[in-house]
Protein backbone atom coordinates (compact mmCIF):
# COMPACT_ATOMS: atom_id res chain seq x y z
CA UNK A 1 0.00 0.00 0.00
CA UNK A 2 2.85 2.40 0.82
CA UNK A 3 6.41 3.12 -0.24
CA UNK A 4 8.46 4.20 2.76
CA UNK A 5 11.93 5.61 3.42
CA UNK A 6 13.38 3.97 6.56
CA UNK A 7 16.45 6.26 6.57
CA UNK A 8 14.28 9.38 6.51
CA UNK A 9 11.29 8.92 8.78
CA UNK A 10 10.09 12.48 8.14
CA UNK A 11 9.75 11.93 4.40
CA UNK A 12 6.12 11.46 3.25
CA UNK A 13 5.04 7.97 2.34
CA UNK A 14 4.39 7.11 -1.27
CA UNK A 15 0.89 5.71 -1.83
CA UNK A 16 0.22 3.00 -4.42
CA UNK A 17 -2.52 4.55 -6.54
CA UNK A 18 -4.17 1.17 -7.03
CA UNK A 19 -5.29 1.31 -3.40
CA UNK A 20 -7.19 4.57 -3.95
CA UNK A 21 -10.95 4.23 -4.19
CA UNK A 22 -12.47 4.62 -7.65
CA UNK A 23 -14.50 7.73 -6.86
CA UNK A 24 -15.83 10.11 -9.52
CA UNK A 25 -13.67 13.04 -10.52
CA UNK A 26 -10.05 13.50 -11.52
CA UNK A 27 -8.20 12.20 -8.47
CA UNK A 28 -4.77 11.29 -9.86
CA UNK A 29 -2.35 13.21 -12.07
CA UNK A 30 0.94 11.72 -13.23
CA UNK A 31 3.58 14.38 -12.68
CA UNK A 32 6.68 12.44 -13.75
CA UNK A 33 8.23 9.03 -14.39
CA UNK A 34 11.53 8.32 -12.63
CA UNK A 35 14.23 5.68 -13.13
CA UNK A 36 12.93 5.04 -16.64
CA UNK A 37 16.50 4.24 -17.64
CA UNK A 38 16.23 0.99 -15.69
CA UNK A 39 13.56 -0.24 -18.12
CA UNK A 40 15.83 0.00 -21.22
CA UNK A 41 12.74 0.28 -23.44
CA UNK A 42 10.58 2.81 -21.61
CA UNK A 43 8.38 0.16 -20.04
CA UNK A 44 4.81 1.21 -19.31
CA UNK A 45 5.74 4.88 -19.67
CA UNK A 46 5.13 4.48 -23.43
CA UNK A 47 1.38 4.60 -22.84
CA UNK A 48 1.52 6.84 -19.76
CA UNK A 49 3.19 9.95 -21.17
CA UNK A 50 0.08 12.04 -21.79
CA UNK A 51 -2.78 10.37 -19.96
CA UNK A 52 -3.63 13.27 -17.65
CA UNK A 53 -7.10 14.75 -17.96
CA UNK A 54 -5.67 18.22 -18.60
CA UNK A 55 -3.57 16.93 -21.51
CA UNK A 56 -0.25 17.64 -19.80
CA UNK A 57 2.73 15.41 -20.55
CA UNK A 58 4.49 13.57 -17.73
CA UNK A 59 8.26 13.93 -18.30
CA UNK A 60 10.38 10.81 -18.06
CA UNK A 61 13.69 10.89 -16.24
CA UNK A 62 16.59 8.49 -16.55
CA UNK A 63 16.85 8.46 -12.75
CA UNK A 64 15.31 11.27 -10.72
CA UNK A 65 13.94 14.69 -11.53
CA UNK A 66 16.86 16.20 -9.58
CA UNK A 67 20.22 14.74 -8.66
CA UNK A 68 21.81 14.88 -5.20
CA UNK A 69 23.01 18.41 -5.92
CA UNK A 70 19.54 19.66 -6.77
CA UNK A 71 20.40 19.90 -10.47
CA UNK A 72 17.90 18.82 -13.16
CA UNK A 73 18.13 15.13 -13.95
CA UNK A 74 18.53 13.66 -17.42
CA UNK A 75 15.18 13.34 -19.20
CA UNK A 76 14.07 11.43 -22.29
CA UNK A 77 12.34 12.98 -25.33
CA UNK A 78 8.78 12.01 -26.15
CA UNK A 79 9.78 9.56 -28.91
CA UNK A 80 12.47 7.73 -26.91
CA UNK A 81 13.31 4.95 -27.50
CA UNK A 82 13.29 4.86 -31.28
CA UNK A 83 11.75 1.94 -33.11
CA UNK A 84 15.17 1.09 -34.54
CA UNK A 85 16.45 0.34 -31.04
CA UNK A 86 13.69 -2.17 -30.24
CA UNK A 87 13.18 -5.77 -31.43
CA UNK A 88 9.83 -4.91 -33.00
CA UNK A 89 6.80 -7.10 -33.52
CA UNK A 90 8.33 -9.93 -35.56
CA UNK A 91 11.84 -10.46 -34.20
CA UNK A 92 12.39 -13.20 -31.62
CA UNK A 93 15.42 -12.54 -29.42
CA UNK A 94 15.11 -15.04 -26.55
CA UNK A 95 14.19 -18.69 -26.17
CA UNK A 96 13.89 -18.39 -22.39
CA UNK A 97 13.76 -15.72 -19.71
CA UNK A 98 14.47 -15.81 -15.96
CA UNK A 99 11.54 -15.28 -13.61
CA UNK A 100 13.02 -13.51 -10.59
CA UNK A 101 11.62 -11.34 -7.84
CA UNK A 102 13.46 -8.46 -6.15
CA UNK A 103 15.06 -10.60 -3.41
CA UNK A 104 15.61 -13.55 -5.83
CA UNK A 105 13.83 -15.87 -3.45
CA UNK A 106 11.75 -16.88 -6.47
CA UNK A 107 14.11 -18.06 -9.22
CA UNK A 108 12.53 -19.86 -12.20
CA UNK A 109 12.81 -19.94 -16.00
CA UNK A 110 10.10 -19.32 -18.61
CA UNK A 111 10.70 -21.03 -21.98
CA UNK A 112 9.21 -20.57 -25.43
CA UNK A 113 7.04 -23.55 -26.27
CA UNK A 114 7.63 -25.61 -29.39
CA UNK A 115 4.67 -25.03 -31.70
CA UNK A 116 6.39 -25.73 -35.01
CA UNK A 117 4.15 -27.41 -37.56
CA UNK A 118 0.92 -26.55 -35.74
CA UNK A 119 -1.83 -24.76 -37.59
CA UNK A 120 -3.36 -21.64 -36.14
CA UNK A 121 -6.44 -23.49 -34.91
CA UNK A 122 -4.23 -25.98 -33.04
CA UNK A 123 -2.25 -23.33 -31.20
CA UNK A 124 -3.11 -22.37 -27.61
CA UNK A 125 -5.23 -19.22 -27.56
CA UNK A 126 -2.39 -17.18 -26.04
CA UNK A 127 0.23 -17.96 -28.73
CA UNK A 128 0.71 -15.47 -31.55
CA UNK A 129 0.09 -17.40 -34.79
CA UNK A 130 2.92 -15.71 -36.70
CA UNK A 131 5.76 -15.32 -34.19
CA UNK A 132 4.73 -17.96 -31.61
CA UNK A 133 5.41 -15.37 -28.91
CA UNK A 134 3.35 -15.42 -25.74
CA UNK A 135 0.44 -13.02 -25.51
CA UNK A 136 0.88 -10.03 -23.18
CA UNK A 137 -2.04 -7.83 -22.20
CA UNK A 138 -3.61 -5.45 -19.72
CA UNK A 139 -6.07 -6.06 -16.89
CA UNK A 140 -8.00 -3.45 -14.93
CA UNK A 141 -10.06 -5.73 -12.70
CA UNK A 142 -10.67 -4.93 -9.06
CA UNK A 143 -9.02 -8.14 -7.87
CA UNK A 144 -5.67 -7.51 -9.64
CA UNK A 145 -5.71 -3.86 -8.61
CA UNK A 146 -6.32 -4.52 -4.94
CA UNK A 147 -3.85 -7.40 -4.78
CA UNK A 148 -0.97 -5.49 -6.37
CA UNK A 149 -1.78 -1.85 -5.58
CA UNK A 150 -1.35 -0.97 -9.26
CA UNK A 151 -4.16 0.50 -11.36
CA UNK A 152 -3.62 -1.68 -14.41
CA UNK A 153 -1.75 -4.97 -14.43
CA UNK A 154 0.26 -6.47 -17.29
CA UNK A 155 0.22 -10.24 -17.68
CA UNK A 156 1.70 -12.82 -20.03
CA UNK A 157 0.17 -16.28 -20.39
CA UNK A 158 2.14 -19.52 -20.26
CA UNK A 159 1.74 -23.27 -20.01
CA UNK A 160 3.26 -24.69 -16.83
CA UNK A 161 5.14 -27.29 -18.87
CA UNK A 162 7.24 -24.39 -20.21
CA UNK A 163 8.34 -23.23 -16.75
CA UNK A 164 11.33 -24.91 -15.09
CA UNK A 165 13.68 -24.55 -12.16
CA UNK A 166 17.03 -22.93 -13.12
CA UNK A 167 19.04 -26.14 -12.83
CA UNK A 168 16.87 -28.99 -14.05
CA UNK A 169 19.60 -31.52 -13.24
CA UNK A 170 19.54 -30.70 -9.51
CA UNK A 171 15.85 -29.97 -9.05
CA UNK A 172 12.63 -31.95 -9.47
CA UNK A 173 10.48 -31.13 -12.47
CA UNK A 174 8.42 -27.99 -12.05
CA UNK A 175 4.76 -28.88 -11.33
CA UNK A 176 2.53 -29.32 -14.35
CA UNK A 177 -0.61 -28.08 -12.62
CA UNK A 178 -1.50 -25.30 -10.23
CA UNK A 179 -2.79 -27.94 -7.77
CA UNK A 180 0.63 -29.61 -7.68
CA UNK A 181 2.33 -26.22 -7.33
CA UNK A 182 0.13 -25.39 -4.34
CA UNK A 183 0.93 -28.78 -2.83
CA UNK A 184 4.69 -28.09 -3.08
CA UNK A 185 4.22 -24.72 -1.40
CA UNK A 186 1.99 -26.17 1.33
CA UNK A 187 4.65 -28.81 2.02
CA UNK A 188 7.28 -26.03 2.29
CA UNK A 189 9.38 -27.76 -0.35
CA UNK A 190 12.67 -25.81 -0.70
CA UNK A 191 12.59 -26.15 -4.50
CA UNK A 192 9.98 -23.37 -4.80
CA UNK A 193 12.04 -20.94 -2.69
CA UNK A 194 9.98 -18.12 -1.21
CA UNK A 195 7.00 -18.64 -3.52
CA UNK A 196 3.66 -18.71 -1.71
CA UNK A 197 0.04 -18.00 -2.65
CA UNK A 198 -3.11 -16.21 -1.59
CA UNK A 199 -6.57 -17.44 -2.62
CA UNK A 200 -8.20 -14.20 -3.73
CA UNK A 201 -11.30 -16.23 -4.69
CA UNK A 202 -12.27 -19.84 -3.89
CA UNK A 203 -10.98 -21.01 -7.29
CA UNK A 204 -8.19 -18.45 -7.85
CA UNK A 205 -4.62 -18.33 -6.50
CA UNK A 206 -2.25 -15.39 -6.66
CA UNK A 207 1.33 -16.60 -6.26
CA UNK A 208 3.86 -14.15 -4.82
CA UNK A 209 7.16 -13.94 -2.96
CA UNK A 210 6.71 -14.31 0.80
CA UNK A 211 9.82 -12.17 1.39
CA UNK A 212 9.73 -9.18 -0.97
CA UNK A 213 6.00 -9.52 -1.87
CA UNK A 214 6.54 -9.47 -5.66
CA UNK A 215 3.58 -10.83 -7.63
CA UNK A 216 4.65 -13.82 -9.78
CA UNK A 217 1.69 -15.89 -11.11
CA UNK A 218 -2.08 -15.87 -11.34
CA UNK A 219 -3.69 -19.32 -11.32
CA UNK A 220 -7.27 -20.55 -11.70
CA UNK A 221 -8.71 -24.00 -11.07
CA UNK A 222 -10.49 -24.13 -14.43
CA UNK A 223 -7.18 -23.79 -16.35
CA UNK A 224 -4.92 -25.82 -14.11
CA UNK A 225 -2.09 -26.37 -16.63
CA UNK A 226 -1.36 -22.69 -17.28
CA UNK A 227 -0.75 -19.46 -15.37
CA UNK A 228 -0.61 -15.75 -16.00
CA UNK A 229 2.94 -14.51 -15.48
CA UNK A 230 3.53 -11.04 -14.04
CA UNK A 231 5.65 -9.33 -16.69
CA UNK A 232 7.53 -7.28 -14.12
CA UNK A 233 9.41 -10.36 -12.86
CA UNK A 234 10.71 -11.35 -16.32
CA UNK A 235 14.38 -10.48 -16.86
CA UNK A 236 14.74 -9.72 -20.56
CA UNK A 237 17.81 -8.28 -22.31
CA UNK A 238 15.43 -6.30 -24.54
CA UNK A 239 13.92 -4.33 -21.68
CA UNK A 240 11.04 -4.50 -19.26
CA UNK A 241 8.41 -5.20 -21.96
CA UNK A 242 10.40 -8.21 -23.27
CA UNK A 243 9.20 -7.52 -26.80
CA UNK A 244 11.52 -10.13 -28.27
CA UNK A 245 9.68 -12.78 -26.24
CA UNK A 246 6.13 -11.42 -25.84
CA UNK A 247 3.46 -10.36 -28.32
CA UNK A 248 1.73 -7.36 -26.80
CA UNK A 249 -1.90 -6.54 -27.53
CA UNK A 250 -1.14 -2.88 -28.19
CA UNK A 251 -4.26 -0.87 -28.91
CA UNK A 252 -6.50 -3.64 -27.54
CA UNK A 253 -7.04 -1.80 -24.31
CA UNK A 254 -7.79 -2.96 -20.80
CA UNK A 255 -9.92 -5.99 -19.93
CA UNK A 256 -12.56 -5.52 -17.25
CA UNK A 257 -12.85 -1.85 -18.16
CA UNK A 258 -16.53 -1.83 -17.23
CA UNK A 259 -15.66 -2.56 -13.58
CA UNK A 260 -14.31 1.00 -13.41
CA UNK A 261 -17.37 2.83 -14.74
CA UNK A 262 -18.42 5.86 -12.74
CA UNK A 263 -14.97 6.50 -11.31
CA UNK A 264 -11.77 8.29 -12.23
CA UNK A 265 -10.02 5.09 -13.36
CA UNK A 266 -12.39 4.51 -16.26
CA UNK A 267 -11.46 7.75 -18.02
CA UNK A 268 -7.81 7.25 -17.09
CA UNK A 269 -7.86 3.82 -18.76
CA UNK A 270 -9.59 5.19 -21.86
CA UNK A 271 -6.88 7.82 -22.29
CA UNK A 272 -4.22 5.17 -21.70
CA UNK A 273 -5.78 2.97 -24.39
CA UNK A 274 -5.84 5.86 -26.84
CA UNK A 275 -2.17 6.59 -26.24
CA UNK A 276 -1.29 2.92 -26.58
CA UNK A 277 -3.10 2.76 -29.92
CA UNK A 278 -1.37 5.90 -31.16
CA UNK A 279 2.00 4.50 -30.12
CA UNK A 280 1.25 1.17 -31.84
CA UNK A 281 0.51 2.99 -35.08
CA UNK A 282 3.73 5.01 -34.93
CA UNK A 283 5.70 1.82 -34.33
CA UNK A 284 4.11 0.15 -37.34
CA UNK A 285 2.87 -2.84 -35.36
CA UNK A 286 0.10 -4.70 -37.22
CA UNK A 287 -3.60 -4.16 -36.82
CA UNK A 288 -5.00 -7.06 -38.80
CA UNK A 289 -6.18 -10.62 -38.30
CA UNK A 290 -3.36 -11.18 -35.79
CA UNK A 291 -4.66 -8.38 -33.61
CA UNK A 292 -8.19 -9.79 -33.92
CA UNK A 293 -6.91 -13.11 -32.61
CA UNK A 294 -5.27 -11.37 -29.66
CA UNK A 295 -8.51 -9.48 -28.97
CA UNK A 296 -10.41 -12.76 -28.87
CA UNK A 297 -7.71 -14.23 -26.61
CA UNK A 298 -7.91 -11.36 -24.13
CA UNK A 299 -11.69 -11.60 -24.09
CA UNK A 300 -11.38 -15.29 -23.27
CA UNK A 301 -8.87 -14.48 -20.51
CA UNK A 302 -11.30 -11.95 -19.07
CA UNK A 303 -14.12 -14.50 -19.03
CA UNK A 304 -11.88 -17.09 -17.32
CA UNK A 305 -10.38 -14.80 -14.66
Amino acid sequence: MFFGFPQDSDKPLGVFTGTIQNDPGDLVKIEEHIFVGDTKDGGASMWLRKVNADGSEAPRYKERKENDKGEPGDSYPFEWPSADDMPGFHKVTSESLPIRCKCKGVDLVLHRGNYEGKSEKDLPWFIDPETHKLLAGFCGCESCRLFGGVDTWTWAFAELENITFPDKAKQPLFPNSTADLKALIDAKDPSVGTLTYYASSPDVQRFFCSNCSACVFYGADDRKHMVDVAIGVLESPDGSRAEGFLSWAYGRGVTRLDENKGGWRHDFFVRMMEEGEEWRERRGYPKNWQRKRREDALLKAQQNS
